[in-house]
């Protein structure tokens, strides 16, 4: 019963967060639209500038600040993905806890690598998809510089 009254509070916590973030996201997109209007209607109604230059600004200032807001717009996705990330990691440790240093078989644990997936592992068969993740197409680094950080494609190296 207490499991359920806290997983209760805890979608509580989550629908008054998603909430409050939709309320800043949508307050935020308003205010960008009115803002120019605001900064460039005294000079309108002080005769410097004609009716077409505050469509203008607005355009012109949307336009950028749509491309300076990317992060506020897509605050939820980077958070979810965030959260996703956070998840896997998690899931990883806790497994690769499970095997342990060593894969004997007195060994208590209850995550054991197939024998297909253990000789991929080293270097024989196809590699697992953790392991193309990982690693990608070149393999895992070869000799003493392997806790090195290795070169990437995109860095040009």
């Amino acid at each position: 019963v207490s499991r359920l009254g806290g997983a209760v509070e805890n979608k509580r916590a989550i629908l008054g967060t998603q909430r409050n973030l939709e309320f800043f996201t949508v307050g935020y997109s308003y205010l960008i639209q009115i803002l120019p209007v605001l900064v460039v209607s005294p000079l309108y109604f002080a005769g410097s500038v004609e009716l077409g230059v505050i469509t203008q600004s607005t355009g012109a200032f949307n336009h950028v600040l749509g491309d300076l807001s990317i992060i506020v717009n897509q605050i939820e996705g980077l958070s979810s993905f965030s959260a996703g990330l956070g998840r896997l990691a998690t899931f990883v440790d806790r497994m690769e806890a499970y095997q342990g240093p060593s894969s004997s078989s007195s060994s208590p644990a209850t995550f054991q690598l197939a024998e297909a997936a253990a000789s991929a592992e080293a270097g024989g068969g196809t590699p697992s998809l953790w392991h193309a993740l990982r690693f990608g197409r070149r393999g895992p680094p070869a000799g003493p510089e392997a806790g090195a950080a290795a070169p990437t494609a995109a860095g040009g190296g």
